[in-house]
């Protein structure tokens, strides 16, 4: 497990915003310890941190973000490209820019 600043590190976002994810239930953390409050994540999360900032960079706001990941088994981002007429929606890889140079194949199921 890590800690909520590292996950924030590796996925270029901030605490504040990773806690505002974990409050609207976009990203909740495995572990909250009692005595110090630190929330902790598995690293595995980092993949649905992505998910949920690229949905942001296609003009998605939180609450239509989490609507998405929660709606029907977990939609397909291929399926937000009907919802978005954003041009980087519509291609074979959407870029992650500034994110570590990732890109995510618009038809790969979220988990």
């Amino acid at each position: 497990m890590i800690m909520i600043g590292e996950l924030a590190k590796r996925g270029n976002v901030t605490v504040k915003a990773l806690q505002n994810y974990a409050h609207l239930g976009l990203l909740k953390p495995v572990w909250i310890d009692r005595f110090s409050g630190y929330r902790y994540y598995y690293e595995s999360q980092l993949m649905q941190l992505q998910r949920i900032q690229v949905l942001k960079d296609m003009g998605f706001a939180l609450r239509q973000i989490q609507s998405l990941l929660v709606a029907a088994g977990r939609s397909y981002i291929r399926r937000c490209a009907s919802f978005n007429p954003c041009p980087k929606a519509r291609g074979a890889f959407l870029p992650y820019p500034g994110r570590a140079g990732a890109t995510l194949r618009l038809d790969s199921p979220l988990e």
